[in-house]
């Protein structure tokens, strides 16, 4: 399972990565995505590289233009 972090002071409340998620991992909060199923995601990268304010994070995976800000793990 992957471990999610969504910085709320980055979150623009455009949901895309609930809309996108083809595995339904997020869901609509009141202010911002929630990691309603985690366990569900298969790492695929969508929501990362469509959060355009980078607010989103999954630790050991990366997205294209979104290097800089993601952290790996080994």
């Amino acid at each position: 399972m992957y471990l999610f972090s969504v910085d709320v002071t980055k979150c623009e409340r455009c949901f895309d990565c609930v809309t996108s998620c083809p595995r339904g991992v997020f869901e609509e909060g009141e202010m911002h995505p929630i990691l309603a199923h985690p366990e569900e995601c298969m790492g695929c990268g969508i929501c990362l590289a469509l959060c355009r304010p980078k607010g989103l994070r999954i630790a050991g995976l990366e997205a294209y233009g979104h290097a800089d800000r993601m952290v790996a793990i080994a």
